[in-house]
């Protein structure tokens, strides 16, 4: 195990980070109020694509500003709809003391609880040998 980077992610209630995937596996650890991760695989990704509901760049890029789009994990992602606007995928919920472990390459949009004044989570990012 080789760990590559940490940082501390803090927002107000509603904030949300859009649609991306990084390249190193990471653990998350909510510490203070609740997160909902959306999340979902490059299969999934690629045919929201193929379908014209993501952008060529999500998929291709899967950097945050690929797919900038205000709005709750629910209006942007079509949660509570018959077909989802987006990719097809889960919501996860992090309350504080959970723990997320996050594999590279997994697509997720992140938001702030509306109902809390603050977030803060601790991500902590590594890399496993190969072989």
């Amino acid at each position: 195990l080789q760990l590559t980077t940490s940082s501390v992610w803090s927002g107000g209630g509603g904030s949300r980070t859009p649609l991306h995937s990084d390249r190193v596996h990471a653990l998350v650890y909510q510490a203070i109020g609740c997160k909902r991760w959306f999340l979902a695989s490059r299969a999934e990704v690629e045919a929201a694509v193929n379908r014209g509901s993501l952008p060529e760049a999500v998929r291709d890029g899967g950097d945050t500003d690929d797919f900038c789009v205000y709005g709750s994990l629910d209006k942007v992602h079509g949660l509570s709809e018959p077909e989802p606007k987006t990719a097809i995928g889960e919501v996860a919920t992090l309350h504080e003391g959970d723990c997320l472990i996050l594999p590279a390459g997994l697509f997720h949009d992140v938001e702030c609880a509306k109902g809390d004044p603050a977030s803060m989570s601790l991500t902590v990012r590594f890399e496993l040998p190969i072989g």
